[in-house]
């Protein structure tokens, strides 16, 4: 599922998860490469508790949030 559809990430670019990615986008080759697999840590900060109503969940939220990689997909 791409992120625009999952609910509550409409308005949330793939930088807030995956981390700045234009000089990647400009230079392939040789600039470093987005983050594919975030870890917990940029989930939480946001989902820190006062954000989220403390909902988040990681073992529930990480699968609806995981989508193939891919220029569709991200």
């Amino acid at each position: 599922m791409a992120p625009s559809e999952t609910e509550g990430l409409t308005d949330v670019q793939c930088e807030a998860c995956h981390g700045p990615s234009a000089a990647h986008a400009a230079s392939p080759a040789t600039a470093p490469k987005p983050v594919r697999s975030p870890p917990v840590e940029t989930c939480t900060q946001c989902h820190d508790g006062a954000q989220d109503g403390g909902r988040f969940d990681w073992a529930r939220y990480r699968p609806q949030v995981v989508h193939p990689s891919g220029p569709a997909g991200g």
